[in-house]
């Protein structure tokens, strides 16, 4: 299925929109377009456009707040506002679940581990280092 015709099935809705304009207020008019008037492709089995950046700028308000830092230029007083943001991180997060050309390329890497598993094959290690040097791994032949 075309990716356009694909994404007409799962429109951003009145969610998305609120928590869009929401974003757009604390970051204010500038330059740069408006993040609901840049265009949103799919491209090379990349993701850009307004939702692509209001992703990463939401995400970055809420590491603002969970480093005890002024959020948003101090224009976000109520911390649940950041979490109404994040709507705009978890929209692109949805679409690169439901567009097929994303979810080759997001997906490509988990995909093959799984098989891979499922057929036998050796899989990669996992490894966790901590300060304590201790180790955990998961290694998928090992199951």
């Amino acid at each position: 299925m075309h990716t356009t015709a694909h994404w007409k099935q799962f429109p951003l809705g009145p969610s998305y929109d609120k928590a869009l304009a929401l974003l757009q207020s604390v970051l204010g008019k500038g330059v740069a377009p408006a993040l609901a008037d840049i265009p949103n492709v799919v491209a090379g089995g990349y993701f850009d456009g307004g939702v692509q950046v209001g992703s990463e700028l939401s995400e970055r308000l809420l590491m603002e707040l969970g480093g005890n830092m002024e959020v948003g230029w101090g224009k976000v007083t109520n911390y649940q506002q950041v979490y109404e943001m994040l709507t705009v991180h978890a929209t692109v997060t949805h679409i690169s679940n439901v567009v097929p050309a994303l979810q080759k390329q997001y997906g490509a890497s988990i995909t093959q581990y799984v098989l891979n598993a499922l057929d036998g094959k050796p899989g990669s290690q996992v490894r966790s280092w901590h300060r304590s040097s201790a180790c955990c791994g998961v290694d998928a032949s090992a199951h």
